[in-house]
């Protein structure tokens, strides 16, 4: 999803979800968008792309309105877009800094053993360093990490919080602080003038800003460091151009002198600084011997040295540097990627969601009331979509064995335990290894235990926990992690999210 897209979503939830009473979008209004969003795509391929296009038609439908009620919110979508005015005034300010730099120093004798513009190489090839650093420091965390066994949460703090903070090379990082600084302006000059609905612009404001913050943080630093690559490479040349602007309306004499150097090791020292500059020049180091202080000699071959190694330490490393981040920012901007597992997403999508989806539920030992039953049904349409096809199976009797499931069907198969039963390793286990070998294609196991009987015969909330655990230990020798919920109260988000994941070859891939 283009980020542009993705702030029109998180704009438009952040409304709904603080304007409940319909001040500023009414429910007339959103209920028609949904309608138009949802008949347009019904049919499509079910997957990601669908749901993503969906989401942003029934955005683009209702911004408008939301823009005739509410201007000021309009200012919000614009956070992101940092390089629209802010680069063009960072890049001026760097050429007028560069110019006002006198890179051949404070008086009409340069020093050549110490220009000032041997300091701005020294600073940048520091900051090259650092940045090589990061990236190896970075891959081989990769590496020791392999992605085939990051969960659904260290897969996103590696796509946010990780890139974000490793985007400048440190810890936290100067440019992601300087980046969250410039948001947060943002969000409060958008939201310091209001026409009406003051309360609901505000939350919306408010909601809008920890959302986009939460996927956006490696493309904002993004921007901060191409922005730092642009100001070093302009600074660089804004200093070049002041050097030749002052030589030609200036004489400039050049010297050199030192306590701890004779001329020899001087001339050493400048043929290895200014030796790849003098190459590109096809131009030859002067001697040093005659310029020691207080005989001076020409200022002109050395303006040329130094200004070359500038331009080769600082304007090339940072203009390739440049490209490299621009490229990274293209992508970052095609590639948003929001959790559509939130409820509020949930809700939208799952009348069009499940097309492909089909759930076997076998319980095992365990006799589902016609309530609980239509709960489970309910829940795994809201998990997985209402198209999505679930059957849920006669239950099978402790011990049993035999499964009415083909293992040729791409059907997914979630097992119902008791939280009542003792977990055994040659029982429970055993049923749950076989039945995982007997699934084919994309068909996905998972196992839920309902404590909601158990809970009603045992009050003691240790039991309960010291139980679950149980079950978790006997479970994960065969690698099956338990969901566990009562059947009797709503799912909490955990017990959603943790079935989604379970059972959604979607997001299975997307973890991978």
């Amino acid at each position: 999803m283009r980020d542009t897209d993705a702030q029109a979503v998180l704009m438009v939830r952040a409304l709904e979800e603080a304007d409940t009473e319909g001040r500023v979008l009414s429910a007339t209004q959103r209920a028609r968008a949904t309608q138009e969003a949802r008949g347009l795509f019904e049919g499509t391929a079910d997957g990601l792309a669908r749901d993503e296009a969906l989401l942003v038609h029934r955005a683009c439908t209702l911004l408008p309105n939301v823009e005739a009620k509410a201007p000021g919110l309009s200012q919000l979508l614009k956070t992101g877009r940092l390089g629209t005015a802010t680069g063009p005034l960072v890049l001026a300010g760097a050429v007028l800094l560069g110019l006002a730099s006198n890179a051949l120093g404070s008086t009409r004798q340069i020093n050549i053993l110490f220009a000032p513009m041997l300091g701005l190489v020294a600073w940048n090839l520091a900051v090259y360093g650092v940045l090589l650093f990061s990236a190896l420091r970075r891959r081989v965390k990769n590496i020791s990490s392999p992605r085939n066994k990051a969960s659904a949460a260290s897969i996103l703090e590696v796509g946010g919080t990780r890139s974000y903070r490793a985007a400048f090379g440190v810890g936290g990082g100067f440019v992601p602080g300087l980046a969250r600084r410039f948001v947060e302006r943002r969000f409060r000059r958008a939201t310091a003038d209001r026409v009406e609905e003051k309360v609901v612009v505000a939350a919306t404001a408010a909601g809008f800003a920890q959302s986009w913050g939460a996927v956006s943080t490696s493309l904002m630093a993004s921007f901060m460091t191409r922005l730092a690559h642009m100001g070093s490479l302009f600074l660089v040349m804004g200093a070049v151009a002041g050097m030749y602007v002052r030589g030609v309306g200036l004489l400039y004499r050049a010297s050199w002198q030192s306590t701890f150097l004779d001329a020899d090791q001087v001339s050493q020292l400048l043929n290895v600084v200014l030796g790849p500059a003098a190459a590109l020049l096809d131009a030859s180091i002067p001697d040093v011997g005659p310029l020691e202080f207080p005989a001076d000699g020409d200022a002109a071959p050395w303006i040329h040295l130094w200004a070359m190694t500038g331009l080769l330490f600082i304007g090339l490393p940072r203009g390739f540097l440049w490209i490299v981040e621009h490229r990274r920012i293209h992508r970052l901007r095609t590639s948003v990627q929001l959790d559509l597992d939130q409820p509020y997403f949930r809700q939208l999508l799952s009348p069009v969601r499940g097309d492909s989806v089909a759930v076997d539920v076998l319980p095992y030992g365990v006799h589902l009331a016609p309530r609980s039953r239509d709960g489970l049904v309910e829940l795994l349409h809201d998990v997985l979509g209402a198209r999505a096809e679930v059957l849920v199976a006669e239950p099978l009797a402790y011990g049993e064995e035999e499964v009415r499931s083909s293992p040729d069907e791409d059907r997914s198969v979630l097992v119902l335990f008791g939280l009542g039963q003792s977990p055994e390793s040659e029982v429970h286990g055993a049923f749950v290894r076989d039945l995982s070998l007997r699934l084919s294609g994309e068909g996905r196991l998972a196992v839920l235990i309902d404590g909601a009987l158990y809970r009603d015969r045992v009050t003691n909330e240790r039991r309960l926990e010291e139980r679950r655990r149980a079950w978790n230990r006997v479970l994960k020798e065969f690698h099956v992690a338990a969901v566990h919920l009562d059947l009797d109260r709503p799912p909490s988000p955990d017990v959603v999210q943790s079935l989604g994941f379970a059972l959604s070859p979607q997001i299975q891939q997307t973890a991978d």
